[in-house]
């Protein structure tokens, strides 16, 4: 899935993003970092499905610091709207990658899924600040899904619900080693649900009967990362396993849900080519 890039891309940025109000000046960041990475992840073909893929990608990086337009480990690059000391309302993102059902034995002869892309609104209110440095984080997502098989078109599939905690602990071991724990629930609207798990009547067979999907509750995850960086901070490793458990979902006697239970690992390393002379502003 998108997310697991993403979690790759959180864990693996410097420390100074988390805890910004701690920097001394002399370790102020810079307004901008340009470089390139190369991240791989083995993720389930869609969440309940029990095959899973390998996917692996070179990807451009670049973390800005600004006022509104922001992009760091906290949630990648979005734009906020309103803020204060210890809340944000920013526009956020998340999606998956196309699965082709000639590749997934419980889709087989149906559609494939398109790329799916998740977007709005999202709160975030800091809960606790520790003296170890570490930060708690409590966030609130409402987002409308679009997918699309081909391109320059999209249909919209309903809406998904989150609410996640997120704990960051900076320099967690030896000062170049960083932590990020993540616990999340989501839910999901009848349209999103039935793009998932529906059976219509024309892709019935013996091994796959009808199936009438139902909106609410989606997933819940728990997740870890470990990031590594040089003291230089030019150069640095993600490592992050996510575990996925839909029970409690009203679409788990699907026949396209085969495991309650999804994993998902990754790594991914980043070089950074280019700081700017410009700095930051530290909040």
């Amino acid at each position: 899935m998108i997310r697991a890039f993403l979690f790759l891309f959180l864990v693996s940025l410097a420390p100074h993003d988390a805890l910004a109000q701690d920097i001394p000046q002399s370790e102020t960041p810079s307004l901008y970092e340009l470089g390139a990475g190369f991240g791989a992840a083995w993720f389930p073909h869609y969440p309940g499905s029990d095959q899973e893929r390998l996917f692996a990608l070179p990807f451009p990086y670049f973390v800005y610091r600004g006022h509104v337009l922001r992009s760091n480990r906290e949630e990648g690059t979005r734009a906020r709207f309103l803020r204060g000391r210890d809340y944000e309302v920013s526009l956020s993102a998340g999606g998956a990658f196309p699965v082709s059902s000639e590749n997934n034995v419980a889709r087989e002869g149906m559609p494939d899924l398109g790329w799916i892309v998740e977007l709005g609104p999202k709160f975030r209110l800091n809960l606790a600040q520790f003296e170890n440095r570490g930060l708690l984080r409590l966030g609130l997502a409402a987002r409308a899904v679009v997918t699309s098989q081909v391109a320059w078109t999209t249909e919209h599939h309903g809406t998904v619900f989150e609410l996640e905690f997120v704990f960051d602990r900076p320099r967690f071991i030896a000062d170049v080693i960083d932590l990020r724990l993540e616990a999340s629930s989501r839910w999901a609207t009848e349209g999103y649900q039935s793009y998932l798990y529906e059976v219509p009547t024309q892709y019935v067979k013996a091994a796959r009967p009808q199936y009438s999907a139902s909106g609410g509750y989606l997933y819940s995850s728990a997740g870890v990362g470990f990031g590594y960086r040089t003291k230089s901070e030019d150069h640095r490793i993600g490592l992050f396993s996510t575990i996925d458990s839909l029970s409690g979902n009203p679409n788990v006697a699907s026949p396209l849900v085969k495991t309650q239970v999804n994993t998902t690992v990754g790594i991914a390393y980043i070089t950074v080519l280019h700081h700017s002379e410009a700095k930051a502003v530290v909040e």
